[in-house]
């Protein structure tokens, strides 16, 4: 499987988590009135694509596949993000709940993820 396939993958399964979190244990990082907001299907669609095109980024960007420059990388995406609002469901929700720093953390996560 292709790296960008895996990260597509990741991302659904990874929002499918965050989904059962959110069902069994509460609002977890601002993220209930997201997925009320935009369904299980389109939130995974969402969570995966946005895996998908952040890799292939990665990739055409020809920077290494090492933990730690995909971490920053994943990052600095999640607060462009949220700097320029590119998803403003994620205003009120999740950027709300997280600040910056724990934002960029979990922004960065994930892309570790495309190692495994």
């Amino acid at each position: 499987m292709d790296l960008r396939t895996k990260a597509f993958f990741i991302g659904m399964i990874g929002d499918f988590i965050l989904q059962q979190i959110v069902n069994y244990k509460g609002n977890f990082a601002g993220l209930k009135d997201y997925f009320k907001q935009h369904g299980v299907f389109e939130s995974l669609c969402i969570a995966g694509g946005i895996m998908f095109i952040s890799t292939y980024i990665y990739q055409q960007l020809k920077l290494p596949l090492k933990p730690l420059p995909l971490f920053i990388y994943g990052g600095i995406l999640d607060v462009l993000w949220r700097q320029l609002n590119l998803m403003p469901s994620l205003e009120h929700t999740y950027y709300a709940a997280l600040n910056p720093i724990q934002s960029f953390f979990w922004g960065g996560a994930p892309m570790l993820l495309i190692l495994l």
